[in-house]
C-alpha cells in the first residue's frame, strides 16, 4: 500500500487535502455513499436511512454543488470531453480512497455515528455540515495510513536486526530484495 505523503507542515497530503466547500460537499457525499453500500450489518442501517434523507434534504444544493464541479473541472481541462473524463478519474480515485478495505471497519463506525446525528437534527448549512463531518471520516484514513507506517519502519528494523537469520517480514521482500539461504 502506497501511503500519502507528509507535507512539510506534518500534514498528510490525501485527495481531502486543501478542498473548496463544494468539494468538501461532494467529497463528504462519497464517503457516506461508500458507507451506504458497504456497511451493510444489521446495527448500521441508520447508515443508509440517513444517507437517502441526505440525499433527498439536499437534492438541489447538490445538484448545483454537482453542476458547479462539472464546470470546474471543463475550464481546468479546456473542453467538456476532457473535463468530463478528469472529473471521471477523480470520482474513481475518490471512491477508492474511500472503499480501502482496512479502512473499512472504522469508515462504517463513523458514518454510523454521523447517521444517528442526521437523525436527530439534520444541519441547515450543507457546507457547514460538510466541513465538520468530512474530518470525521478522514481521521479513519489518517489513523490507517499512520499505523502502515509506523508498521513498515518496525518491520524494516526487524528485517534489519533479525532477517538474515529468520527471513524477511514482509511479504514480497524476498523477491525484490532477495532472501537469504538458511544453512541447514
Amino acid at each position: 500500500m502506497v501511503t500519502p505523503a507528509v507535507g512539510p507542515d506534518g500534514v498528510r497530503r490525501t485527495i481531502n487535502s486543501g478542498l473548496d466547500s463544494d468539494e468538501a460537499i461532494w467529497h463528504l457525499r462519497a464517503a457516506w455513499n461508500v458507507a451506504a453500500l458497504g456497511c451493510r450489518g444489521e446495527a448500521d442501517k441508520p447508515i443508509l436511512a440517513g444517507y437517502a434523507d441526505f440525499l433527498k434534504r439536499y437534492a438541489g444544493q447538490l445538484a448545483t454543488v454537482n453542476a458547479r464541479l462539472n464546470a470546474k473541472f471543463r475550464k481546468a481541462a479546456g473542453s467538456a470531453a476532457a473535463g468530463r473524463a478528469a472529473r471521471e478519474a477523480h470520482t474513481t480515485q475518490l471512491y477508492n480512497y474511500f472503499a480501502t478495505p482496512a479502512a473499512a471497519g472504522g469508515l462504517c463506525t463513523v458514518a454510523l455515528a454521523v447517521a444517528k446525528e442526521w437523525q436527530r437534527t439534520r444541519p441547515g448549512d450543507l457546507g457547514a455540515f460538510a466541513r465538520a463531518t468530512l474530518p470525521r471520516f478522514e481521521a479513519v484514513y489518517l489513523a490507517l495510513f499512520d499505523a502502515y507506517d509506523r508498521y513498515r519502519a518496525q518491520a524494516a528494523a526487524w528485517d534489519a536486526k533479525y532477517g538474515a537469520q529468520y527471513g524477511a517480514s514482509q511479504p514480497g521482500y524476498g523477491a525484490v530484495h532477495g532472501v537469504p539461504r538458511h544453512k541447514d
